[in-house]
């Protein structure tokens, strides 16, 4: 059990990416819902340091960077990139909220959960940026990772930013938690690999531990490919989807995670039967544009391509549901001042 847990922790320290196209999800869904989303929201400074912001970022971030109107993309995901929406400089120091949520929804993949402190048997891992963005369960009772707190932690920012009238704030909080919800419905950010794959591990740990790190990013990656090029059906399933009724953000967090670890087992497999010459050897190798493009050419990808779908169809169905939640939320804050 001990060996187990420890393969858990490793594993958590080389899965360090997320879905590809946060910006692209998010857009998709905010921009269809009937809030007031075109309302202009005055850009504000952080002040929340030291008080109420408590979780420890990046030493390196002296300060949040503005990225209204300039390149957020992470540098791994240049390749697939295509713009679902423009994001356009702010007008006299105010931006649509529309934007703010979506290109905000991307910050946490930009650094600020990288090179933080760790504690006990966290030091045996190589970056930190895993334990935020994931969350793994072994036994019903074993938890490794924090995603489904980070999704409620930034609720409650966000709420208290808008208990203050700092808007803005209130909104780029919000669009952090949308970050970790929508990580949670990636099915390799709750488990690294089907329990049997994990058994080949110790028989040559590096080997296993590059090629399960493979599966994870080829799946962040194929997420991304497909709602940037905006993938009819991928887009149509996001259009139409319900927004879930949503009374904590936690709760739908873990139960959106029950749902795509389900989906683990399944999508590992289709990956392994389309890419497995790619994915299965010890040389890192990052699967772009071009190969993706290939295989849909080939009329290869049709079963992931359902999975996928489904997959992201209930992400958005939370999404959906979180964004009512929030704005259901700030209303009665207004309702009380």
């Amino acid at each position: 059990m001990k060996k187990t847990v420890l393969f858990l922790f490793i594993m958590l320290a080389v899965l360090g990416f997320a879905w590809s196209g946060h910006d692209a999800l998010t857009y998709m869904i905010v921009s269809k819902l009937s809030l007031p989303l075109e309302e202009y929201v005055q850009i504000t400074p952080y002040t929340y340091a030291d008080v109420e912001d408590t979780h420890p970022y990046n030493p390196a971030i002296t300060g949040f960077y503005d990225y209204l109107g300039k390149n957020y993309l992470p540098e791994e995901d240049n390749d697939l990139f295509t713009p679902v929406f423009s994001n356009p400089e702010p007008v006299n120091g105010a931006a649509p909220l529309w934007q703010i949520l979506s290109v905000y929804a991307y910050e946490p993949d930009l650094g600020m959960d990288k090179e933080l402190p760790m504690e006990g048997v966290e030091k045996l891992l190589g970056d930190s940026q895993g334990i935020r963005h994931m969350e793994y369960r072994l036994l019903c009772f074993i938890r490794v990772g924090e995603v489904t707190d980070m999704v409620q932690y930034f609720s409650d920012l966000s709420e208290l930013a808008y208990g203050r009238g700092d808007h803005y704030w209130a909104y780029r909080f919000m669009a952090r938690a949308i970050h970790y919800l929508e990580d949670v419905g990636q099915p390799f950010h709750t488990f690294p690999a089907p329990f049997f794959e994990l058994l080949r591990l110790p028989f040559n740990m590096d080997k296993w531990l590059t090629v399960f790190a493979k599966y994870h990013f080829a799946y962040d990656f194929y997420g991304g490919y497909l709602l940037w090029e905006q993938y009819g059906p991928l887009v149509k399933a996001i259009d139409e989807v319900p927004a879930k009724t949503i009374k904590s953000p936690r709760q739908a967090a873990s139960d959106l995670r029950g749902f795509s670890r389900g989906k683990l087992n399944p999508v590992y497999y289709e990956l392994k039967h389309l890419m497995k010459d790619e994915l299965e050897t010890e040389e890192v190798v990052w699967l772009g544009k071009s190969y993706f493009d290939e295989l849909a050419r080939a009329g290869k990808t049709e079963k992931l391509d359902k999975m996928t779908v489904e997959i992201l169809r209930e992400t958005a169905s939370y999404v959906k549901g979180y964004v009512n939640y929030m704005f259901d939320r700030f209303e009665a804050i207004d309702s009380n001042m």
